[in-house]
């Protein structure tokens, strides 16, 4: 069976420096891109630019949180 996961380009946005390189280690050898963002505001600008398959985005993050980020 083919890993689903290894055809999926991914944003994952993330402001915690702690946490993101830990996730960022996992993810990358799971799927096949992964885009990282420090915050909404980046993850919605490379959003828009790279039209990534899935997003995976915390939910407290200042500027704009990742329920403001999923509305836009």
């Amino acid at each position: 069976m083919i890993d689903l996961f290894k055809q999926i380009n991914l944003l994952y946005v993330e402001d915690d420096i702690n946490i993101r390189p830990i996730f960022e280690r996992l993810l990358k050898r799971k799927v096949k891109n992964l885009f990282v963002a420090q915050d909404g505001i980046e993850g919605y600008e490379m959003f828009m630019e790279l039209k990534p398959d899935l997003i995976l985005v915390d939910i407290k993050m200042p500027q704009m949180n990742g329920i403001e980020m999923a509305k836009k």
